[in-house]
């Protein structure tokens, strides 16, 4: 199925102001330039509903440097930042979720983990608002298995053939605090 010729940013950008109307939730999210540029890449590689195209983290970049600096985060091209950064604002205290993609960059590893967290507390959150998951395609994929001793205690794994799962590991667990039930006694 071709596509229509290829749109400027600034179309795009003109057009996402009409298709969220005022009133909209997180309407300035979405209608920002980053909101264009990624559509553009998007149009512009075919990835759209039914081609069969697929998008790869490491084929846009979509900083929000505004966003970034309204939640105190230093983006530093010359830190190894991860593949996608991510931010839930609507809690009092927003959840920032670092992910890495493992075919581009590998696991969260412990040191990996180490340096995102150091980012995250630059920036003045806390431990406990901060998540980080590696993103894979699928369970039985070879990377995943590859992977999966390397993956840091307190990160995620998630799947792309199963996205509304998660693996949690949790670290530091006492193991005086795990209830078994065991039908035995």
């Amino acid at each position: 199925m071709p596509l229509p010729p290829l749109l400027p940013v600034s179309e795009i950008h003109a057009r996402l102001q009409n298709i969220y109307p005022e009133g909209t939730a997180n309407r300035n999210y979405q209608t920002r330039e980053i909101a264009a540029k990624t559509v553009f890449v998007m149009l512009y590689i075919g990835a759209v509903e039914g081609a069969g195209c697929w998008l790869r983290p490491n084929q846009v970049v979509a900083r929000d440097d505004e966003l970034a600096q309204a939640i105190g985060l230093r983006i530093e091209p010359d830190r190894n930042l991860p593949d996608a950064i991510l931010v839930d604002l609507g809690p009092a205290e927003p959840l920032l979720v670092f992910v890495e993609v493992v075919a581009s960059a590998g696991p969260v590893s412990d040191t990996r983990l180490a340096a995102l967290l150091a980012i995250a507390t630059e920036a003045g959150f806390r431990d406990n608002h901060v998540a980080f998951v590696t993103a894979y395609a699928d369970r039985g994929d070879a990377a995943f298995k590859r992977t999966v001793s390397e993956l840091a205690w307190r990160s995620f794994a998630w799947f792309m053939s199963e996205p509304e799962n998660v693996i949690a590991l949790h670290g530091g667990i006492d193991a005086k605090q795990v209830q078994l039930s065991n039908p035995a006694h």
